[in-house]
């Protein structure tokens, strides 16, 4: 008796019914391909397949939706997604230029502040501070940091942060021994208590130079430069005096280079 048993249609066996099988096996055999039929294809519904065995045979091989588009437009499309529909995504306002960061709950967009600012030459001095009169450029958003170079605050050059930020700062000097003997100080300092005077030491200063000339007429130069995080209302303040000996500070002589990135609050 050629009738086997099965529920997916590859359980059918090509050569079932033979010849010798009874006619009264043969709704047996009808209600076994319908069950397999069935077994196979259980969630066409009642809706219609019309797709044809050349896209079946190849369906495996295309994305044929996306987004509610078939066929050819089944492709991702530009503006598919924001990166507020992520769960953890909450930018707001964002503007060109804007950094992503972690907040610690959330993905935010953080404006990408940044600015420099380059001085030279003087004209005058602030209890022998240099200060910089002659600005080459200035950028830096106030929203971040405020500049003084004007030596009114017995300073020559004073920044003071409005938001936490990155200092970069670089100073240089050209001075002139006339005799004997110029002992030069220079300080970067954060936050210096003493506003009238260079730093009292290197270990007081984020960056520190010294330089005491041999005797007879000497020209020489120094630089100093650090970089440093500042919360907001710290201060970075330049000092340059002339401690000691004969001679000057070159008027020409001297630059300003400075950099200020703000960082995530």
């Amino acid at each position: 008796m050629g009738l086997e048993t099965g529920n997916r249609i590859e359980d059918l066996v090509v050569t079932n019914p033979t010849v010798s099988d009874k006619r009264h096996q043969g709704d047996d055999h009808m209600r076994l391909i319908k069950e397999c039929v069935a077994g196979s294809l259980p969630s066409l519904g009642s809706t219609a397949v019309s797709a044809t065995a050349v896209q079946l045979n190849d369906v495996t091989n295309k994305l044929v939706s996306f987004n509610g588009r078939t066929a050819t437009a089944a492709l991702p499309a530009a503006d598919d997604y924001e990166m507020s529909d992520l769960s953890d995504a909450a930018p707001t306002g964002e503007a060109s230029g804007d950094l992503l960061r972690w907040n610690g709950t959330n993905w935010v967009n953080q404006p990408f502040d940044y600015g420099e600012g380059h001085w030279d030459s003087r004209s005058g001095n602030v209890v022998d501070q240099p200060f910089f009169t002659n600005e080459r450029s200035e950028t830096i958003p106030a929203a971040i940091a405020t500049i003084d170079n004007t030596g009114g605050s017995g300073v020559g050059w004073t920044l003071t942060a409005v938001l936490p930020c990155q200092v970069s700062l670089s100073y240089s000097a050209r001075y002139l021994a006339t005799s004997n003997a110029l002992d030069i100080a220079i300080a970067i300092e954060k936050n210096a208590a003493d506003t009238t005077i260079p730093g009292d030491s290197a270990s007081t200063a984020l960056a520190w130079a010294g330089h005491k000339a041999s005797a007879g007429a000497e020209e020489f130069s120094l630089v100093v430069s650090t970089s440093t995080i500042l919360a907001a209302a710290d201060t970075l303040s330049i000092f340059d005096d002339i401690v000691g000996g004969a001679g000057s500070r070159d008027d020409s002589g001297y630059k300003l280079t400075c950099s200020v990135i703000g960082l995530p609050e």
